[in-house]
């Protein structure tokens, strides 16, 4: 996931109050990667990217202030990228991999 929340003056605790209050003037302009994480999972890789690009309505539910991300780049069955959940922010990007486990 790239979220480019931690150049906002006074870091990413203030941003976030800053989403709660909903101030819709919060920008930054530094683009990173702020979370890189590796999962193990069950199902075979076509099966998480089905759920992930055709069955997102059954389980995701979008929050206040958040707007369905949609699906940019899909390469069946082991990419997918969505669009950014936060209007404060919509050049972010929610980068998944699949690979089978070895």
């Amino acid at each position: 996931m790239t979220n480019s929340a931690a150049g906002a003056e006074g870091g990413v605790g203030t941003w976030r109050s800053w989403l709660r209050e909903g101030r819709q003037d919060v920008f930054v302009s530094e683009h990173g990667v702020y979370a890189d994480k590796v999962h193990k999972y069950a199902p075979p890789p076509w099966r998480m990217f089905d759920a992930l690009v055709h069955e997102r309505d059954r389980w995701l539910r979008v929050q206040d202030r958040e707007v369905d991300p949609g699906v940019i780049k899909a390469e069946r069955p082991t990419l997918v990228v969505w669009g950014s959940l936060w209007p404060v922010s919509p050049g972010d990007t929610i980068d998944s991999g699949a690979a089978p486990q070895e």
